[in-house]
């Protein structure tokens, strides 16, 4: 298997948009993300149901990272600074 190495982590930005990594900052957007049924339609996982969760989800994905297992964005309207979504990649081969 190729040896993989997000140190440091690749913030991608384009034009409009910034991926970033999360941040305990972005706690409660997580927790919007996490506990919206709508959001969570097609996901099979429960919803979260307190901000703690979502935190403790922003962990485990940053320790997920730094241990070269995968990465995970958060989207950001860049003129706007405001967040619109994420997206993961993990599984490598």
């Amino acid at each position: 298997m190729p040896a993989f190495s997000f140190t440091p982590f690749p913030e991608l930005i384009t034009d409009r948009l910034r991926l970033r990594k999360l941040t305990q900052e972005d706690t409660q957007f997580i927790y919007l993300l996490r506990s919206n049924k709508q959001v969570n339609t097609f996901i099979n996982r429960p919803l979260a149901t307190s901000a703690k969760e979502a935190l403790d989800f922003i962990i485990n994905i940053n320790d997920s990272i730094d241990k070269n297992k995968s990465l995970y964005w958060l989207i950001v309207l860049k003129n706007k600074n405001r967040h619109v979504g994420t997206i993961a990649l993990w599984q490598f081969s």
